[in-house]
């Protein structure tokens, strides 16, 4: 009988080894899920049931099984309770897409000392020709421009979980950032995503950046200091400096220099402003000028306030808002679609400007 590369340990040895092997991997993964936050938890555990129940398919069509758990009912099991089934089915037999994990997930501080910003440029608009998460993970680990396979491999984690949290392709930012490939819409909306997911980088803007528009710079030794305080465990205050000043130059939020970091209130892209007015905003209601003006499109992306303003009145007669209202005190926008909804129309107001 053959040997596996086991050191002399037979077929069925190295089986049940695996097995184990496979068997506490997973239970590690769902006592993590089970420790993160609300809502995070509940998504996690179902994300990891809703796989292997994939995978079981998967398994049961190769050996043409009716099903793994079928051949005894002592044996059954499922991974949710009976009142919370993994995949709901309608009356045709259909079953329901899976649920999306939340839009952005609150992970808190963490060390940025790798902004990948000019990778990201070139990469999430690849998304858009990937339906699974892991074949696009795989395209990127063989394709970014790094010798090291190891690299590749990290730099490809950073951009999935820094734009894709979850390990979600989100159609919405796969959609626009096709469409916005190569233009300073995709740089100002991939800046405002890293700050969204990077909450140093985000913090850094509205404690530093944007209190500094009247001096015109931040000083680097003062973003350094103030990187080192809020992350005091961590010794890479000089990278994470770095990497935020170059996340400022990349995206064309900022200028930088060996000294400091140079900016101003500035025009953004309409394209830009439609899109992250629809992700501060997902669901259809009606919002006051100051939940836009005082937000992160101008503390983040230091937008001008009247150009903002303007924007909005751009916005109502391409159709993606409903209304525009300024009288005396009150000043109103009403939008219609979801988040989803608009995407189409943003698109194609894309697609129209590259004609």
């Amino acid at each position: 009988m053959s040997k596996r590369r086991s050191g002399g340990k037979d077929g069925n040895e190295a089986s049940r080894h695996d097995l184990k092997a496979v068997t506490a991997m997973v239970e590690s993964m769902w006592t993590a899920a089970e420790n993160a936050d609300a809502p995070l938890d509940d998504w996690l555990q179902k994300k990891i049931a809703g796989d292997i129940e994939k995978l079981k398919r998967q398994v049961d069509g190769k050996l043409k099984l009716t099903s793994l758990t079928s051949t005894s009912a002592n044996h059954q099991r499922t991974f949710f309770p009976e009142d919370e089934p993994a995949v709901e089915a309608d009356e045709a037999g259909s079953t329901a897409p899976p649920e999306e994990p939340p839009r952005f997930l609150e992970i808190g501080l963490r060390v940025y000392a790798k902004d990948f910003a000019p990778q990201a440029l070139t990469a999430i608009p690849l998304a858009a020709g990937f339906s699974e998460v892991e074949d696009y993970r795989q395209h990127l680990a063989d394709t970014l421009p790094f010798n090291a396979v190891s690299t590749r491999r990290r730099a490809t984690n950073f951009l999935i979980g820094r734009y894709f949290p979850g390990d979600h392709l989100h159609s919405d930012l796969a959609q626009f950032a096709k469409a916005a490939a190569g233009t300073p819409s995709l740089s100002d909306v991939l800046f405002y995503l890293t700050c969204r997911m990077e909450k140093i980088v985000s913090l850094v803007a509205e404690s530093l950046v944007w209190p500094s528009l009247a001096e015109g710079n931040v000083p680097r030794a003062k973003v350094k200091e103030f990187v080192a305080e809020k992350i005091p465990e961590s010794k890479s205050a000089k990278q994470m400096t770095s990497a935020i000043f170059r996340t400022y130059e990349e995206f064309g939020v900022g200028k930088t220099s060996r000294t400091k970091l140079s900016v101003s209130q500035r025009h953004g892209n309409f394209l830009a402003f439609a899109y992250v007015l629809y992700l501060e905003f997902p669901e259809p209601g009606m919002f006051g000028f100051d939940n836009l003006l005082e937000g992160p499109m101008q503390k983040w992306l230091l937008w001008d306030q009247k150009w903002m303003i303007e924007q909005l009145y751009a916005l109502r007669q391409a159709g993606l808002l409903v209304k525009v209202s300024e009288i005396d005190q009150h000043r109103q926008f009403t939008t219609k679609l979801t988040l989803a909804d608009a995407m189409d129309r943003i698109v194609a107001l894309a697609k129209e400007q590259q004609a």
